[in-house]
């Protein structure tokens, strides 16, 4: 598989040195932050390589307000994620959703748990909430940033509680789990939407591409 994916990518280097992009204009994209980090950069570098008179401009933030923006014809394309079905678009893969901790420290089960969120609206915090208020467990907010790197920080300090996709956890975090205490999350849906007055020419390239992408890393 790694064969084949180089020779693909060598495909399409040498299609966009030969071949010139009929796409022309703009294209405004909306990325969740654990995607917008992490393999999205090397995809837009790619889709950039195929149409170079396309200029890229991305919107990173939370999912919530991002597809606020895509209906508000304020972004063309938005790749995020959802917790619970509420999502929308094409489904690009699914993963747990667990509870992040330090690896070397422990919770105090006397105590109400520490927990750290993004700000709201987030798909992460109201998953994390609706399944401590099921399981009827003490909780409070201990810490609020608005990056994945400030709730990892609060996390591997020890301070709190984080609710992370799986692949977003680092070196020094790991998974609690159930029999710490702990309910067991929804899975988390990475999925990509289009503005449905856009969706064609490289709007509609771009959203293909993207989900090819995923496909080929196997993470569908």
């Amino acid at each position: 598989m790694g064969y084949a994916r180089a020779i693909l990518r060598l495909n399409e280097d040498a299609h966009a040195s030969v071949a010139a992009s009929r796409f022309v204009g703009k294209v405004r994209i909306g990325a969740s932050e654990d995607l917008a980090s992490s393999w999205l950069p090397r995809t837009l570098r790619r889709f950039k390589a195929l149409h170079p008179e396309i200029l890229l401009e991305v919107d990173v933030g939370i999912p919530t307000n991002l597809l606020t923006a895509l209906d508000e014809d304020r972004l063309d394309v938005v790749i995020g994620s959802g917790c619970r079905g509420e999502g929308r678009g094409w489904r690009l893969w699914r993963e747990p959703l667990v509870w992040a901790f330090a690896e070397q420290d422990r919770i105090v089960s006397s105590e109400p748990i520490p927990l750290a969120f993004f700000p709201e609206p987030c798909p992460y915090r109201e998953a994390a909430i609706e399944s401590l208020a099921a399981s009827q467990l003490p909780w409070r907010i201990a810490y609020i940033s608005p990056s994945i790197a400030g709730v990892r920080a609060a996390a591997l300090a020890g301070l709190a509680v984080t609710p992370l996709p799986r692949s977003s956890l680092c070196s020094g975090l790991v998974s609690l789990q159930p029999e710490e205490g702990l309910p067991i999350l929804p899975d988390v849906e990475y999925l990509v939407a289009v503005n449905e007055a856009k969706s064609f020419g490289a709007v509609r390239a771009l959203a293909d591409m993207i989900r090819d992408r995923a496909t080929r890393q196997g993470t569908v």
